[in-house]
């Protein structure tokens, strides 16, 4: 009489961990009536592992178990369980165990605190490593930051401030090796900008004004070699145009202030003023008056 087997594979995979087994088991009845055997094997594993040994017990007479060993390298196994009773064909059953293994992420580059030069941008590499062999690392960017952005997995700088990095292995299938996530803050500062000062020839200038039009030059430069801006303190008296001419209007006094904001490299430079003082045209007379004759007789 031809014996039909019904093998079930029941409970594959129990709580696993790189530090707990993982416990198969499996339930199969022959309609012999006899009994069966359970034969366990790895058909399949990770290139370079070695199969893991198998453990099996017997809880019952239709149920068997059998312990995987928590000593594998990561990687997917597949095992299988072959039931026989000496009559008929064996019947198999096999399952996917997919064993992963923890993995730890470090930082090469210590520094932390960088320049940010919006003229001349300049990637970070933070240079982190993973345990896990032949895997990288991957970089994003945590929360919504202005401050950075990833690209070519590097941090970009792309503002001033602080900006933190969340570093992890980098994804594989099948999966060997968790997560393990690491974060660093990175901070991106304003670079130190150059000093400045302003030269000009006097700080005191005097002008007369008479009918015609008076115009003074300031001679003002910046050390910088940056454009200089000018203001005065009563446009009245007298007027300033950005390339440091004056323009003489009435008699009075008035301060003409010198300033240079600075840039991105270059700092403000400490201002400069000039008093300017413009008095009333005066008429000299080179030779006193005389008549010849200084006597008239009349008739």
């Amino acid at each position: 009489m031809h014996l039909v087997h019904r093998c079930a594979l029941l409970a594959l995979l129990v709580a696993w961990s790189w530090s707990a087994d993982v416990t198969l088991t499996v339930a199969a009845t022959t309609n012999a009536g006899g009994p069966v055997t359970y034969a366990w094997s790895v058909v399949a594993m990770p290139a370079g592992a070695t199969a893991p040994t198998l453990t099996s017990t017997s809880p019952s007479s239709t149920t068997a178990r059998a312990t995987f060993a928590a000593t594998a390298l990561p990687g997917t196994y597949l095992v299988q369980v072959q039931v026989t009773d000496g009559t008929s064909p064996a019947a198999t059953s096999q399952t996917a165990i997919q064993v992963t293994r923890s993995q730890a992420i470090t930082f090469g580059n210590a520094q932390t605190s960088f320049t940010y030069d919006p003229a001349q941008v300049v990637d970070v590499d933070p240079q982190a490593s993973t345990t896990a062999p032949g895997l990288g690392v991957v970089y994003r960017v945590v929360g919504t930051s202005a401050v950075a952005t990833i690209v070519g997995n590097r941090i970009r700088p792309q503002g001033t401030g602080t900006v933190e990095i969340e570093a992890d292995v980098e994804a594989h299938t099948p999966v060997r090796y968790r997560s393990a996530l690491v974060r660093r803050t990175y901070t991106f500062a304003a670079p130190a900008r150059a000093a400045q000062t302003i030269q000009v020839r006097a700080t005191t200038l005097t002008a007369v004004k008479g009918t015609r039009s008076v115009t003074l030059a300031l001679g003002a430069t910046s050390s910088s070699g940056l454009p200089l801006v000018y203001g005065v303190s009563d446009p009245q008296v007298a007027t300033v145009a950005s390339d440091g001419t004056i323009t003489v209007l009435r008699v009075g006094t008035a301060t003409i202030t010198i300033d240079q904001p600075g840039d991105a490299r270059t700092a403000p430079a400490p201002q400069v003023t000039v008093r300017l003082t413009v008095s009333a045209a005066a008429i000299t007379i080179g030779q006193a008056l005389s008549a010849t004759p200084a006597t008239l007789d009349l008739p």
